[in-house]
């Protein structure tokens, strides 16, 4: 039975690329895509840089790219039907900012960012009407480019690296319940307790406030300047978008309900591994209580981390008979000679400046990641059943995390409670010799993850070709919910108008009743006196 099933199962697969395949002969050869990332943080441009290569290398004869980034990479030195445009790099781009301090608001640094492209005539020129059959446009900070996207009347999809803010769906029809879709920046599970649904409602509330009266304005205001203030707003424009593409999924983060608008593609970026230069896969091959990699993300800078943070995790790899792979973001030579002394001391640690996470990850002898709890991060995980010991430092990353340990397969610290103590404790509990629950739990994490009718890329493409084949998605995959706002598509108008209804209804009821009962005591003292008279 298990061999029929198996056969089956492979039997499917080869269906459904028979079926891909057919369905992409209708798509127009030589079709052109613009794809729009120039504001992208790095782990933004990993993603964008999947589904480019997954363009340029699967039908390279079908498509036409057009790549607007700040990534440092040379595609159309690799492929032959991409060409690029950036006007800064990925590096000039993060290192320009602002510390939270001085710039509280990040998106208006981006929005200056976004003046000085308008400003290019390079740039201006590239995103004419006419040009292309379909643009893809990164769905996070960059809504100062929307006022081109509606005068180039092109179908656009909107690709996000995790699930989408609530300004990205509604607008779309794909309005979140608030007692089941946590904000992104709490840890609550979709299962939330009154207190829990009572803080989503609040954050969500001030989001509705902060996003259209002070974020988007930043953005319009950069169009407005550059077409003049006829344009629609951010939202209006957004209504029009064929799909929203996200990098999520329901294993690692809590399901919603979606329209067929809504595509999930998480883990597009997760692949099997390759080979490791020879000096690292030694050092991991090698080491007889196996490997720990250590990688907080490209946003993270362990010179401006908390000074407690960093010696406690010093301290706790110091005490570990397991090798580490610790990945410093620069040079150990850089950093301040204090930190470079510290972490000089470690003997069973190997530093480098990056590493190639998902080769190492993918490694049998790495027991534990040591995180962030970033999206891509967690998916690579979870994709090469590592189990995860991670500390969220903002923005998703305590969402991310929350549906790994109520699966069980990874560990969150605040970062508060981070300690040596607490730290060594939780890397025991994950790769101590009689605990493996962890382990195993992240072994069927995985399997849930990976266990798809379609891969990530086969959806992607079908859709991609879809919007190409028809012109955009038409009227039958859109639901009237887009032309709806949030108090009529939860249906409070008309419980008001019911409301006022019942109010006006019960309040005639009861001015009769005074009137009836003000006559009939007319009527009967009328009566009483002529009763009395005769």
């Amino acid at each position: 039975m298990k061999v029929f099933s198996t056969y089956f199962v492979v039997a499917l697969q080869i269906l459904l690329q028979i079926g891909v395949a057919q369905c992409h002969k209708f798509v127009k050869k030589e079709s052109k895509i613009l794809l729009l990332s120039p504001f992208a943080v790095p782990s933004h441009n990993i993603l964008f840089e999947a589904i480019l290569e997954i363009l340029a290398s699967t039908h390279p004869e079908d498509y036409q790219l057009t790549y607007v980034t700040n990534s440092e990479r040379k595609f159309d030195n690799e492929f032959e039907n991409v060409r690029m445009f950036r006007q800064f790099t990925v590096k000039e781009f993060m290192e320009s900012f602002p510390s939270a301090e001085n710039a509280p608001f990040p998106f208006v640094h981006v929005a200056q960012f976004c003046r000085q492209m308008y400003a290019n005539p390079d740039f201006v020129k590239l995103m004419a009407r006419g040009q292309y059959d379909l643009i893809i446009v990164n769905g996070f900070i960059h809504e100062c480019l929307f006022g081109s996207l509606h005068l180039m009347e092109t179908p656009f999809i909107v690709f996000t690296s995790t699930l989408p803010p609530s300004y990205v769906t509604e607008p779309t029809g794909n309005f979140m319940p608030f007692s089941i879709a946590p904000v992104t920046v709490t840890s609550f599970s979709d299962r939330m307790t009154f207190t829990e649904r009572l803080q989503n409602l609040g954050k969500t509330l001030g989001g509705k406030f902060f996003v259209p009266w002070i974020m988007m304005p930043t953005f319009e205001s950069v169009y407005y300047d550059q077409f003049g203030r006829h344009l629609p707003r951010v939202s209006e424009i957004m209504r029009n978008a064929s799909l929203i593409i996200s990098n999520s999924h329901f294993s690692i983060l809590p399901p919603r309900p979606v329209l067929p608008d809504f595509i999930e593609i998480g883990g597009i970026h997760c692949r099997e591994g390759r080979e490791l230069p020879h000096s690292l896969d030694r050092f991991i091959s090698e080491s007889e209580n196996g490997v720990i990699l250590l990688a907080f993300g490209s946003m993270i800078k362990w010179e401006e981390i908390q000074e407690s943070f960093s010696d406690a995790m010093i301290a706790a790899i110091a005490s570990l008979e397991q090798r580490i792979i610790w990945r410093l973001g620069k040079d150990l030579n850089t950093y301040p000679e204090h930190l470079a002394r510290k972490l000089n001391t470690l003997k069973n640690v190997m530093f480098l400046k990056n590493v190639p996470q998902q080769d190492i990850l993918a490694h049998s002898n790495v027991k534990l990641f040591i995180s962030h709890g970033g999206m891509l991060s967690v998916m690579e995980a979870v994709y090469h059943a590592v189990p995860i010991l991670a500390v969220p430092l903002g923005m998703d990353q305590k969402l991310n995390m929350r549906r790994i340990t109520d699966f069980g397969s990874g560990i969150a610290l605040s970062f508060k409670d981070v300690t040596n103590h607490t730290l060594t404790t939780a890397i025991s509990e994950v790769i101590g010799e009689h605990n493996s629950s962890i382990r195993q739990r992240m072994k069927e994490h995985s399997k849930l993850f990976r266990d798809r009718a379609q891969s990530p890329d086969e959806v992607f493409l079908y859709w991609v070709d879809y919007v190409l084949r028809h012109g955009g998605t038409g009227q039958f995959l859109r639901s009237g919910a887009r032309d709806l706002n949030i108090l009529q598509f939860y249906s409070f108008d008309t419980g008001a108008f019911l409301v006022a209804l019942i109010f006006l209804v019960m309040t005639a009821i009861k001015v009769l009743i005074r009137f009836c009962a003000t006559y009939m005591r007319k009527m009967c003292s009328a009566t009483i006196q002529k009763v009395k008279q005769t």
